[in-house]
């Protein structure tokens, strides 16, 4: 905080506070505030006062404590001459107040008043203020001030450059209030003679790709253009030289505009100019290596790599940028070794092959001993992805080789990756139970349940190991110690397949008998319960096992725990039936159609489905690749869900009496074979089913993959489900697919006449009403009527005509059945077809569908009426 030398009485203030012990501190606080709150009331407290008296509310407010007084004191300095007391004045308005403050509306008058001033310092702390903490209200009634001072050619350039960061926080914030005409002249402004206009402008252009795809091809001329200028020397001052680089940052920004919309480079005159300009800014790391600030160095190059594989496609970069990668994976500082790392994952994902990477793999392969836990992190996931079909053993060995040497946390994420790549690449079954065993003997702490589970699965689904496979678990189960996970694995397996190995030396049944008894005392209570079942199964092997597994029954049948006893007693009465009966219960487990680890495809031949238990946020699952698909098939049966290069999944969408059903139709677009085809739900709710599945894995181009989900009735709200497409394609590609199951799929159209709707919408009364007013996302989009109808229809409302005073307002009605009740929904939507604007109401007798209903269709209808849609 600026502190004025002539403020003597705060200069003392702070002094004394830094000397105090903190009982002390709170005491002197308070005397303080008591003070000051004195001297506010007072009717002389001269600006020079309320400013020294206020920065000593700013220093105790940033202290900790909070500050109830005071707030219009602050906002009177922003009417202030002296710039001084001015600036006190927004810095205390913009830590104190919030955009929803009683006061706020005299601080858009002074904001406002300050904009217009002649005085760029008064223009620069106004739009300071706006770009800070700037509401709706306040943002709307400055928003012309802002535009013109941007504009304008009278505006002095750092007022120009802070006018554009408040206009970047409108658009991001409220970008209905902003004129769509006025993305394109801000887009120029990428060509401005002052680089510190062109930064700020270029924040602001960065997001207009992010939104506006018709935009791209104007965006990425400028782009090109001015980094150009700026490689080749020209159109900077030396006053923007930073260690040898020119504009270092507006370097990197230009770059990850032109990385997204790269692909409107389709004139080769263009796209040589541009390989040229990355070729000169890949080699400042050969001629600027030995200077001791590198990191502007590196952050230039991050990002001009990825460009560089991006827009280059005769590889003419690629020595270039992986000398450069290289160079930075050895590099001894853990943060460049991260971002190279990260760099090198992205590309990867984005499916260009490295192969010279491998040059790398012992480098990255140390990492993983780094004390940096996040440089362990991501070298195991570069690690992951660097794998293929031809050296996934040897990086499965290797992997393991540093599973002991990890902590807890990176154990376990390295355990997933090993079995994930296990079960992606695997064409021999044994090498996979022996991996897979390997992981329980090393780190069985750090295993997760779904681990084993697939590993008992593949066990199951496979004969030719079974025998294999209790062998080998047998003998690791007689070892004194062992942990849950390889003990659980090791009786099931042992349980089911006990008798393949009942005449082997070493293994008769009562030996069996004795070893998995020896694990019931030490056992956590899940286990134990694994084990009973499993000495259930041993009990028919020999006749001399039945009183023994008895006695055992009987002597847990008083266990405390409750499912301990429960699973005794019911096996112990099991026992006591004829062994025919027990013969049939105890009969080997059919082969898993359902596998039980949910992100990992599967070696065996069954379904690749797998249905999760719990939801999970789409925070955390990027699914921005689908939405489009998603947003059409939302009020559309049938349609493209998702389409790409490589593959398209069609939709179709089918509704029987109260049954919804959605089938999927995946198909090749290369004229390649793709292997370890799956499909895996990463998001489901109860009553989803899944219908049938594909069983072949191999997706040649001549095939046609089909998959069907259904659901009968609805028991809950849900969100819609995920699944995660992925395939072998000489590297592991995937894709995340919303799919268009919501909740108004389920509404069953319902017609009223006028009298009937408004009876009932005074009925259920604005206590369960959810209201939501919104505008278009979208430059060119445009409220169709036509269209606007075919989605309201297409989302199963009931169209109720002519009963509303506004014809062009929708109303309609539905009913929605949860848990066997019937929900009575009413809509009624208010288009503005002027502005694209919509007020959506939406009654229910339950306020929790009404809000879910809303919010859905807020998100459908806002992203439905791009040009292309």
């Amino acid at each position: 905080m600026v502190v004025n030398n002539q403020m003597k009485g705060l200069k003392t203030f702070i002094s004394d506070l830094r000397n105090l012990k903190d009982k002390d501190e709170e005491k002197r606080i308070n005397i303080e505030l008591a003070k000051i709150r004195a001297k506010f009331q007072s009717s002389t407290l001269s600006a020079y006062d309320r400013k020294k008296y206020v920065s000593k509310l700013l220093y105790i407010y940033m202290l900790g404590y909070p500050i109830s007084f005071g707030h219009l004191e602050a906002v009177k300095l922003l009417t202030a001459t002296k710039y001084s007391e001015k600036q006190i004045g927004y810095l205390a308005v913009a830590l104190l107040l919030n955009e929803n403050h009683d006061l706020i509306r005299l601080v858009i008058n002074s904001i406002k008043k300050d904009l217009l001033s002649l005085d760029p310092f008064n223009n620069a702390l106004a739009l300071h203020a706006v770009a800070n903490f700037g509401g709706r209200e306040m943002c709307e009634t400055v928003y012309p001030e802002i535009q013109q001072l941007l504009m304008s050619a009278a505006t002095e350039n750092i007022v120009r450059q802070k006018a554009a960061l408040s206009l970047l926080h409108i658009y991001r914030k409220f970008s209905d209030i902003m004129d769509t005409d006025l993305l394109e002249p801000i887009i120029m402004l990428l060509d401005d003679d002052d680089i510190n206009v062109s930064l700020a402008v270029s924040n602001f252009v960065f997001l207009i790709v992010c939104r506006e795809p018709s935009l791209h091809r104007l965006v990425c001329k400028k782009a090109i253009h001015k980094l150009k200028l700026i490689v080749s020397g020209r159109g900077y001052s030396s006053g923007y030289v930073y260690y040898s680089v020119p504009c270092p940052w507006l370097q990197v920004n230009l770059c990850r505009i032109l990385l997204i919309c790269h692909e409107e480079v389709t004139d080769e005159s263009t796209k040589r100019s541009l390989i040229n300009v990355l070729g000169r800014m890949l080699n400042i790391f050969e001629d600027l290596k030995d200077t001791p600030h590198l990191n502007v160095i590196n952050a230039i190059l991050f990002d001009a790599i990825k460009l560089a594989f991006a827009i280059d496609d005769t590889g003419s970069l690629y020595q270039k940028c992986m000398k450069c990668l290289g160079d930075m994976i050895s590099d001894k500082e853990p943060n460049v070794r991260y971002l190279a790392f990260d760099t090198t994952a992205y590309l990867i994902s984005c499916g260009h092959n490295l192969p010279s990477l491998k040059i790398h793999r012992d480098i990255i392969l140390s990492s993983l001993r780094f004390k940096d836990v996040s440089l362990r992190k991501k070298s195991l996931e570069l690690l992951y992805m660097m794998c293929d079909a031809e050296n996934f053993k040897s990086m499965v060995d290797e992997l393991l080789v540093y599973l002991p040497y990890l902590d807890s946390v990176s154990q376990e994420d390295l355990i997933s990756k090993v079995a994930s790549l296990t079960e992606i690449y695997a064409n021999d079954y044994k090498w996979y139970v022996d991996v897979n065993l390997q992981l329980f003997r090393v780190a069985g702490k750090s295993v997760n349940d779904d681990v084993w589970h697939q590993l008992v699965r593949v066990i199951v689904n496979n004969e030719s190991i079974q025998q294999y496979s209790v062998r080998k678990l047998f003998k690791l189960l007689q070892s004194d110690s062992t942990h849950d996970s390889l003990t659980r694995s090791g009786c099931y397996v042992l349980g089911e397949y006990g008798y393949l190995i009942a005449n082997e030396p070493g293994s008769s049944p009562l030996q069996q008998f004795i070893t998995v008894y020896k694990k019931l005392h030490t056992s956590s209570i899940g286990t134990k319960v694994l084990l009973l079942t499993a000495l259930l199964k041993l009990s028919k092997l020999q006749p001399d096992l039945h009183k023994r597994v008895a006695s055992v029954f009987k002597q847990y049948s008083v266990s405390l725990n409750t499912e301990v006893q429960q699973r005794a007693c019911e096996y112990l009465q099991l026992l006591s039936l004829p062994r025919e009966f027990l013969s049939i219960v105890c009969e080997e487990v059919p082969v898993f159609t359902i596998p039980s680890k949910k992100n990992l495809p599967s070696i065996s031949n069954k379904s690749d489905v797998s249905l999760s238990d719990s939801l999970n946020s789409t925070k955390e699952i990027d699914v921005s690749s689908s939405l489009p698909g998603f947003y059409r098939l939302c009020w559309r049966d049938k349609g493209i869900l998702y389409r790409d290069s490589q593959v398209q999944v069609g939709a179709l969408m089918e509704f029987r009496d109260s049954k919804v059903c959605l089938s999927l139709y995946f198909e090749n677009r290369k004229n390649e074979t793709f292997t370890s085809f799956s499909s895996t739900l990463l998001r489901t709710f109860p009553n989803l089913k899944v219908d049938a599945s594909f069983t072949d894995t191999i997706f040649s181009p001549d095939k046609q993959l089909q998959q069907r989900f259904s659901i009968d009735r609805l028991d809950e709200l849900f969100d819609p489900p995920i699944i995660r497409v992925s395939f072998l394609a000489g590297v592991v590609r995937s894709v995340n697919l919303l799919l268009p199951i919501v909740l108004s799929k389920f509404l069953r159209p319902t017609v009223f006449d006028s009298f009937t709707f408004f009876q009932r919408w005074g009925l259920i009364g604005v206590e369960r009403e959810a209201q939501l007013a919104f505008g278009l996302n979208g430059v060119h989009s445009k409220l169709d009527e036509r269209r606007l109808m075919r989605i309201i229809i297409g989302l199963h409302w009931g169209i109720c005509s002519g009963i509303d005073t506004n014809p062009s307002n929708i109303v309609g009605a539905g009913i929605l059945q949860v848990s066997a009740q019937n929900i009575g929904c009413l809509l009624r939507l208010e288009p503005n077809y002027q502005n694209d604007m919509i007020r959506l109401s939406i009654r229910s007798t339950n306020t929790t569908v009404a809000n879910v209903l809303a919010t859905s269709m807020q998100d459908i209808l806002k992203n439905s009426f791009y040009a292309d849609s």
